[in-house]
């Protein structure tokens, strides 16, 4: 069966004590027993989502959502095969237009921006600082052994030509990541180990 999800995720464990800390990186690394964070590559408390399958795409389905960022502006997410080539488009549309994002995954994807079968690709919004303004989350894996995350925010005049979504995180780690109670995003990697980014580290 494919997966295709729609929803809003429930309430999350939290990540537990820290072992020891990456200075350089920000990250702190935990080891613990095996967690059920959900069954998305992002799962956060009250996010707003959308997520397919790399053989969904291939089989030219799309998943859409939209959400509102702040107080009375929506946009819209959309994860889409392309119409005239097997490749695919992770958009986020406002009323001035839209932008693709797909160009910031690469181990997710194959030459030409086509999905990998066995992939998942995933959009969100979510507001980590609780400034009422949510921050938008493109991601793409296995949920096996890989997985990128990006995390964007938005100027609010959403004209993505004179300003385009600024990236403040990058992960290429882990294969499924959740926030914590803290706002603090957690990536667990194959041997159930943990690394935390401090809602700090993410760059303003």
């Amino acid at each position: 069966m494919y997966l295709m999800f729609i929803g809003v995720i429930g309430s999350l464990m939290a990540c537990g004590n820290t072992e020891n800390s990456d200075e350089y990186t920000g990250k702190n690394l935990l080891v613990k027993d095996k967690i059920d964070v959900g069954d998305y590559l992002f799962n956060a408390d009250k996010m707003e989502t959308v997520e397919i399958s790399g053989k969904d795409l291939l089989r030219k389905k799309k998943v859409e959502l939209s959400t509102e960022i702040l107080n009375g502006t929506n946009i819209d997410l959309a994860i889409k095969p392309d119409d005239y080539n097997f490749g695919f488009s992770l958009i986020i549309y406002s009323e001035n237009g839209g932008i693709d994002m797909s160009s910031n995954l690469e181990k997710s994807v194959k030459k030409g921006c086509t999905p990998k079968e066995d992939f998942y690709y995933q959009m969100a919004s979510y507001d980590f600082d609780h400034d009422g303004k949510k921050e938008i989350i493109i991601a793409g894996g296995n949920k096996k052994d890989t997985l990128e995350l990006c995390v964007f925010q938005l100027d609010l005049d959403l004209d993505f030509d004179e300003n385009e979504p600024k990236k403040i995180l990058e992960i290429n780690d882990g294969y499924k990541s959740y926030v914590n109670e803290k706002d603090e995003i957690c990536v667990i990697d194959y041997k159930d180990n943990i690394s935390v980014y401090p809602h700090e580290k993410i760059k303003k």
